[in-house]
């Protein structure tokens, strides 16, 4: 050996054989190579062949050969075959040209926390990420057809097909509600992952999507999944092993690798009262580590479907919808009819969504759950899906009830326009709790309030989830004047034409008018304080209270809401019920 030799080893530098055409794995797994020196006779270099190589640096590539070296990496034509496994860098951006990254690709690089894909990469799975433990993030271009990115992950172009998940998103349940297939390596390295709820529409499950690593400890499977999943599988505790997962079946890890029915699927992931009877005294809570979160609903006795003034073709379409179903079961069974049970009631602020919502709970006599954003939202990793799971289990166990979900653009905004990258995972949590809706029918309703309704996912708004839609509009001249009439009858007051009310105050909503006619008491009672006046309200105090108060809703909403209504801010395939007599004025 001579002394250039023995000094370039010593310095962890590795020239392959000139007699090699072929680089296998004899490479891998080696920690004292810094520095591989290739020759242009190599012909074909396996995948994955150099990982493990914990502190190979950097390739050095002999010209005129197969292969060639772009930004440090092994290239064949534009597919990416290899990236230096010891490159300390933090963050690299795969070339613009690049077409294909390969299996193994980043070989198990633990430095790399994010990678940028090009806009012109068609072809690639989570195999290629698979052992960068330290990895965040994958983010796909913009102008990318063939993957899309929800959050930390990665789907194919239609997101039917889930490729990868990053270890370091640290993901502790998943809701897959939509996607068919389950990619190589896609989840091999979620070592976090706890909590698996597989979608309806799921056929195919690649042999190592879960790799050696990932084994959720729980898992829900709908009866209409056959495909196997690559774990082992037995029936309730002591019973003999099966050859695969058997649909329609919940199912916990125990501690000799096997997975155990603990119970039915119908539409519920893993019932707490199941899970809890079945779970050993050494494992962790199911629900939140803050401690179980509590729903708690009311009895509404204060609102009914006709107090509410105007909007009588809504009201119409809740009593046929909503109501009606409820009351009468037998007779929508009888024709086999699969009722609403989520209903979006969209329109500008104050028109009464939210009393539509009570009135429908007080009318059948259900247990009224209202919700805020602020009630499900949480700073901590997985807990916002937990709250709206015990949401929903909670209303489940009520004999008839409803969910009310107020200003619901918040909690159901599309996934592809929210900053939030855990917003997916709370639209996948709501998406799985509305498919077992339809078994519930006539007990249990969830009704949603937006002023946004093309904010919404459309994945929520297909039907049997909220394909059902109900524009709320502003009063009308009559409904306005009714408004008056009403409010007024309530309080000592001259004769008032209340029409003429209706009249000057076309463009307000219902909170509007009783904001005006609080300021008309509120001129009055100082009015009788001074001495000045009688002691009923008059119409100049209503005048009065017109020039202090004026419409709340802009002229922005009115227009949005204009174009949602014509179509022409609403996805293809949704359906809109729209109240004839609900004109926006000056849009239509």
């Amino acid at each position: 050996m001579s002394n250039e030799t023995a000094a370039a080893m010593k310095m962890g530098t590795v020239a392959v054989p000139r007699n090699a055409k072929e680089i296998g794995t004899e490479y891998g797994g080696r920690t004292d190579i810094v520095e591989l020196v290739l020759h242009s006779g190599i012909r074909n270099i396996q995948e994955g062949a150099f990982r493990g190589c914990t502190s190979l640096e950097r390739f050095v590539l002999e010209e005129g050969g197969k292969y060639s070296l772009l930004q440090g990496c092994i290239y064949d034509g534009k597919t990416l075959i290899a990236y230096p496994p010891g490159l300390k860098d933090k963050e690299f951006e795969v070339p613009e040209e690049t077409e294909k990254i390969s299996d193994y690709a980043f070989n198990s690089n633990p430095y790399l926390k994010k990678i940028v894909i090009g806009d012109k990469v068609c072809s690639m799975t989570g195999r290629a990420f698979l052992g960068c433990k330290n990895l965040f993030s994958v983010r796909i271009g913009e102008y990318n057809d063939a993957f899309t990115t929800d959050g930390p992950i990665v789907f194919n172009g239609d997101s039917t097909e889930l490729v990868y998940i990053p270890p370091m998103s640290k993901p502790k349940m998943l809701t897959l509600p939509e996607q068919e297939r389950l990619g190589p390596a896609c989840l091999a390295d979620c070592r976090t992952l706890r909590i698996l709820n597989l979608g309806d529409s799921l056929e195919d499950v690649a042999e190592d999507a879960f790799g050696e690593s990932c084994r959720p400890k729980k898992l829900s499977i709908p009866d209409t999944v056959e495909c196997r999943l690559p774990f082992k599988f037995a029936g309730k505790k002591g019973g003999n092993l099966a050859e695969k997962n058997i649909p329609g079946h919940l199912y916990r890890l125990y501690k000799d690798g096997v997975y155990r029915q603990i119970g039915e699927f119908d539409g519920i992931d893993f019932p707490m009262s199941e899970f809890e009877c079945e779970r050993s005294e050494d494992e962790e809570p199911f629900f939140s580590p803050f401690g179980r979160i509590k729903f708690a609903p009311v009895k509404v006795t204060d609102a009914s479907i006709d107090d509410i003034a105007g909007l009588e073709d809504v009201k119409t379409l809740i009593r046929n919808h909503l109501i009606l179903p409820s009351r009468k079961p037998e007779l929508f069974r009888t024709f086999d009819l699969n009722t609403s049970t989520g209903v979006i009631l969209y329109g500008p602020p104050g028109n009464g969504k939210t009393m539509l919502a009570r009135a429908v709970a007080a009318e059948l006599d259900a247990d009224f759950f209202s919700i805020k954003p602020t009630d499900i939202h949480n700073c901590f990793v997985g807990e916002s899906e937990l709250r709206l799971k015990c949401l929903f289990e909670t209303a489940r166990k009520s004999e008839r009830a409803v969910i009310f979900f107020d200003d619901f653009d918040s909690i159901g905004r599309a996934r592809g326009n929210s900053r939030e990258p855990w917003q997916g995972d709370l639209i996948a949590e709501l998406l799985i709790q509305m498919q077992g809706l339809e078994t519930h029918s006539g007990t249990l309703l969830v009704l949603a309030a937006t002023n946004r309704p093309w904010e919404l996912d459309s994945a929520l708004l297909r039907p049997g989830r909220f394909g059902f839609q109900i524009h709320v509009g502003l009063p009308d001249a009559e409904a306005r004047e009714t408004i008056f009439r009403k409010r007024l009858a309530k309080i000592p007051c001259e004769s008032i034409d209340c029409a003429y009310l209706a009249d000057r105050t076309e463009g307000y909503n219902g909170a509007d008018i009783e904001q005006v006619i609080d300021c008309a008491k509120m001129h009055r009672i100082l009015e009788i304080g001074s001495g000045d006046g009688g002691e009923k309200m008059t119409l100049e105090d209503l005048e009065f209270a017109l020039t202090q108060i004026s419409s709340s809703v802009s002229k922005r909403d009115l227009r949005d809401i204009a174009n949602y209504c014509r179509g022409e801010m609403m996805a293809d395939g949704d359906e809109t019920y729209t109240s004839k007599d609900q004109d926006v004025p000056g849009y239509n």
